[in-house]
């Protein structure tokens, strides 16, 4: 294939905003919904199992169709380590060693969410011990977390916190919160402080030919590049964060900016740093990969949260 130059057409820093899903699915199998997920959010969801499901979403965050597919279907959210997110009935098989949270906390009891962030309060093993996780869609740092009102029993407390921790895109940060005494219940109100990388955004005009389109940005290294293949055309992102971990996002869309429908495969994240995505497109169809990458730069963001007699879960 041949390098090519001059096909980057706009390079910009926008903030990273979760993208609202719309799903309608009749009787399909529960895969089918991860799939869908997976595509329309950015995070890496799947599902194991027969199960099947009929289900309707429409310009909903991820976290509220998490909520509703648990609330009328009585499907669980498992978040897998690495920015996995599994969706589990009780037929899946069991897949704990892979959780990252135990207990595992439920969107009807535990999460407190918004469109860009969800927060549950969760026991620890040790008990004068609590866990403050936070949830969101890039990778961050809780780098403050300001407690407005702690209490026990209606008795103020004081609490230490453990920060900062890093996080992961799609897979809850948990900090910890050292408390003066053993507690079951514990009110908790105030904010975390988080830094999120901004976004790079680049447009790409996809080669028509075997040319390949080269990308550096930081330690990130982006290929994007095209290939026949059955009378249609495979459009193909590749990048290499040099060891770190990065998520990377692509929208392909037409010489009129409409969103191509087209099917594809692959991860968003790795935690490698290595990862793909690939897509299946009309041979002669004009397209643009939108792709939004991490940058140096930050942006700092507040996470509020209110837990009033919280019993706290424990492992």
């Amino acid at each position: 294939m041949k390098a090519a130059l001059g096909l980057l057409l706009m390079s910009g820093v926008a903030l990273a905003a979760p993208r609202p899903i719309s799903i309608k699915l009749q009787d399909a199998p529960l895969f089918d919904l991860a799939r869908q997920l997976s595509d329309q959010s950015g995070c890496r969801v799947s599902a194991f199992g027969i199960d099947k499901v009929s289900f309707t979403a429409a310009n909903l965050s991820l976290w509220e169709v998490l909520a509703k597919l648990e609330a009328d279907h009585g499907i669980r959210t498992v978040f897998q380590r690495g920015g996995g997110i599994s969706l589990e009935t009780k037929t899946s098989p069991p897949r704990s060693s892979f959780n990252a949270l135990d207990p595992t906390p439920t969107w009807l009891k535990h999460w407190r969410s918004s469109p860009e962030w969800a927060v549950a309060l969760l026991g620890d093993a040790a008990a004068a011990r609590a866990r403050l996780v936070i949830l969101g869609f890039e990778n961050a740092t809780v780098d403050k977390v300001v407690i407005d009102k702690a209490s026990t029993g209606g008795k103020a407390i004081n609490v230490a916190t453990g920060v900062p921790i890093t996080m992961t895109a799609c897979e809850p940060g948990a900090v910890v919160l050292d408390l003066p005494a053993p507690a079951t219940k514990l009110t908790l109100r105030g904010y975390a402080v988080v830094k999120v990388p901004k976004v790079i955004e680049k447009r790409v005009q996809v080669p028509l030919d075997d040319t390949v389109v080269d990308i550096a940005e930081g330690r990130l290294r982006l290929h994007v590049a095209t290939m026949p293949m059955n009378g249609a055309r495979i459009v193909m992102v590749n990048w290499d964060g040099m060891g770190v971990p990065v998520r990377v996002t692509t929208e392909l869309v037409d010489d009129t900016g409409k969103p191509i429908n087209a099917s594809g495969r692959g991860s968003a994240f790795s935690s490698t740093g290595q990862a793909s995505q690939s897509w299946t497109v009309a041979s002669s169809a004009k397209v643009t990969a939108i792709l939004r990458i991490p940058s140096a730069q930050t942006s700092e963001q507040k996470v509020p949260f209110r837990f009033d007699n919280e019993p706290l879960d424990r492992p």
